[in-house]
């Protein structure tokens, strides 16, 4: 639990106790008289105290004028903390000829910080003037030192800029509002430009993190999203840790900063609380964090990305629509134009598909409807001196899962087997399944406040509580989505409906259902091809390399040659063992000819390159000395190929009224078939969460109320 100190304003400001225990408690205090805003204050500076205050020596509060017409009230006296200061200064009056620190000495400068409402800070500047640089070297140096004692702020920082984030001026934000803080602050600030999607994940490789105290980005959710992935892919790799379906990853001990300068900056608003890139700079100067659960993202036992926020259905079609109308020229109108297009009658429509889900431990009651505030009570804290490497996730393993290739099923489809199970094997399983159409479905592990929903797409969603919500809008009208839309833009409650279910879960399976009546020609199949990538799946979940012509015994270590079995037909290659590593063929001479006639198939058979090849008749364009084409040959094989590209489009027609795509932290993802896993506390990010004041103004999409 977080203390709050209040300033004169009534603003609640964290306090953190304990955090910097004071060495200097035996130094001296230093008095000398400087000028602030043209009067005369002792200055003192106490490191004993912490602090450093300043008194009019003429003990008037000392009016000066500001402007033409304007006069402004001076501070008779002052105290500022020194954990409030986020650097000095000497301040010099140089030529254009003269370089850094050279010049004239006029004062020090201290760059500090106030609260300027809940969630915001802002920087403050005081000048204090003094002709003697000893005198002003003295302070510095002691302010300076003082500052580097406390362990929490960072001295190194490794920052990606991404230039084409939101309106392309993240650069020009860095440059003109964030520079100079961090100069003031002493902090080694090692920047990159990002050049490519690929660049964080290529850089971060050779990255050697030890080097660096933080790791940071200027741009928006997309950015943050791949930062995380590669920075924790980075920890994951330097602990020998393998990305796998059902890992248990290691904290990632550096944390990570954001400045927002994207068009959607969910990750950010979720644990700043705003979307001021001062604030957010001063935040990572302070060192103020706060842990965030990460979700694990895997595709068929491939890891995929870790991720926040990821929706399905409506969210990945407005997505979807979104990307291709900004690439128009529609700008920030892109986003109200995709949702209009979301909701119209050609594209809104439900996707049927199967869940399986690991329910959480539920909350006490007085706690199901708290949102997520800085110090709140669900966020379960994380002792640093006290944790290990890896997260202490306990996820209860089942009697039967569904979607795991290691118990029933290699490709998700042993849902179907669930029914024939006996009752008390069901009621033993921790598992449940919810199988149906549905409009949107929501995986939050993140509150995600954004614009359109300032309470957060899933209000009470927590940062740190080792859990993740479920969403599911099941069947309901078009005037009654568009409700539960416009409640994301209020402070009423979205998930208060009776068509919204809520889960708090750990673990989810997603798959989508194709109905039994669709079907279509695919001429890109190939059915030797797809049972030997099933065989070589099995044989790879048993440990056997493609390469070896011996099996290895997990028990005692000892191999044996596997016995030889011939594939008669494409149907026998179903019932090999799962320790048959290729079918015993008969070798060919180079110009291709084969023997062993006397098998029942002679149409399968290997090169001497270990490629299977089926040479049964198939239509295949002969060229070359071999066969030269008429003229009915070609227009044969033109309208052949006019047919398939019909073909091809109808496929991909009624495929994209079946299936959509994954929206993962406003990015598409276009695999559908995926299992998430959430880890509690994985990422410590800079920011405190939103402060237990905050006050949301109503911010609907301007678009629904237009929508009939």
């Amino acid at each position: 639990m977080v203390d709050y100190t209040y300033s004169d304003d009534g603003m609640p400001i964290p306090k953190h106790t304990g955090a910097f225990a004071n060495p200097f408690a035996s130094e001296e205090d230093v008095t000398n008289i400087f000028d602030i805003r043209e009067d005369g204050f002792d200055v003192t500076l106490s490191l004993a105290n912490g602090n450093i205050s300043w008194v009019s020596v003429s003990g008037n509060k000392g009016v000066r004028s500001k402007g033409l017409f304007k006069k402004k009230k001076g501070v008779a006296e002052e105290v500022l903390p020194l954990e409030d200061i986020l650097g000095v200064k000497i301040k010099r009056r140089k030529t254009t000829a003269q370089h850094e620190g050279e010049g004239m000495c006029q004062g020090f400068t201290i760059y500090a910080f106030q609260v300027f409402g809940p969630n915001n800070l802002k920087e403050r500047i005081i000048e204090l003037e003094h002709p003697s640089e000893k005198i002003c070297k003295e302070y510095c140096e002691k302010i300076t030192d003082y500052l580097d004692a406390i362990k929490d702020r960072p001295k190194s920082m490794k920052l990606y800029i991404q230039s084409h984030a939101g309106p392309h001026n993240s650069n020009n934000i860095y440059k003109q509002k964030i520079q100079h803080l961090f100069e003031a602050a002493n902090l080694i600030v090692d920047s990159t430009e990002i050049q490519h999607n690929e660049y964080v994940k290529q850089e971060m490789i050779h990255l050697e993190l030890d080097q660096y105290d933080c790791i940071c980005c200027v741009g928006g959710d997309g950015t943050v999203s791949k930062l995380t992935t590669a920075l924790l892919n980075k920890i994951q790799a330097n602990k020998h840790i393998d990305l796998k379906n059902g890992l248990t990853p290691a904290r990632c001990h550096i944390p990570l900063g954001i400045i927002p300068t994207g068009t959607t900056n969910q990750a950010a608003k979720s644990v700043l609380g705003q979307l001021d890139p001062v604030s957010a700079a001063i935040n990572i100067i302070l060192g103020r964090t706060a842990a965030v659960d990460v979700v694990s993202i895997f595709h068929k036992d491939k890891f995929l990305q870790w991720g926040f926020i990821c929706q399905y259905g409506f969210a990945g079609n407005v997505l979807k629509l979104a990307k291709k109308y900004n690439r128009v020229g529609l700008g920030s109108k892109g986003l109200d134009a995709a949702v209009v297009k979301a909701l119209s009658k050609s594209k809104f429509r439900m996707y049927e598909c199967d869940i399986e889900y690991l329910p959480a431990d539920p909350l006490p009651v007085e706690q199901n409807y708290n949102v997520c505030r800085t110090g709140c009570d669900v966020c379960v804290p994380i002792d640093a001196s006290k944790q290990d490497d890896n997260t202490s996730d306990v996820v209860e393993e089942c009697i039967v899962q569904p979607f795991n290739s290691s118990s029933n099923s290699n490709d998700f489809n042993s849902l179907s087997d669930t029914e024939n199970l006996s009752e008390e094997v069901l009621e033993d399983n921790p598992w449940k399944a919810s199988k149906g159409s549905y409009y949107h479905v929501g995986l939050y592990c993140i509150p995600g406040n954004c614009e359109v929903a300032p309470e957060g797409l899933s209000k009470f969603t927590h940062l740190s509580d080792g859990a993740m919500e479920l969403v599911l809008v099941k069947d309901c009208s078009r005037r009654d989505f568009i409700r539960y839309l416009k409640r994301h833009g209020n402070h009423k409650n979205q998930l208060d409906f009776p068509f919204v279910e809520v889960h708090r879960v750990k673990e989810v399976r997603f798959k989508p259902r194709y109905p039994m009546g669709w079907n279509y020609n695919d001429t890109k199949y190939n059915e030797v091809e797809d049972r030997m990538k099933s065989i070589k799946h099995r044989m790879s979940i048993q440990g056997i390399k493609s390469g070896d012509a011996f099996i290895i015994d997990g028990e005692n270590g000892s191999t044996h040659t596997p016995s030889p079995r011939r594939a008669d037909s494409v149907e026998d290659l179903d019932d090999l063992d799962d320790t048959d590593e290729d079918d015993e063929v008969d070798d060919v001479s180079p110009t291709g000819s084969r023997t062993g006639s006397e098998h029942k198939n002679n149409n399968i058979y290997k090169r001497q390159d270990n490629v299977l090849v089926n040479s049964a008749p198939q239509d295949q364009r002969l060229v070359g000395l071999q066969y030269r084409q008429t003229f009915a040959d070609e227009e044969r094989w033109r309208r052949k190929k006019k047919v398939l590209k019909k073909e091809e489009k109808k496929r991909i027609k009624e495929e994209s009224k079946i299936q959509t795509v994954w929206n993962i932290d406003n990015e598409i993802c276009d695999d559908t078939l995926l299992s998430f896993r959430v880890h509690h506390g994985l990422l410590s990010v800079y920011g405190v969460g939103l402060s237990p004041d905050t006050v949301f103004i109503n911010s609907p999409l301007s678009c629904l109320p237009l929508i009939n």
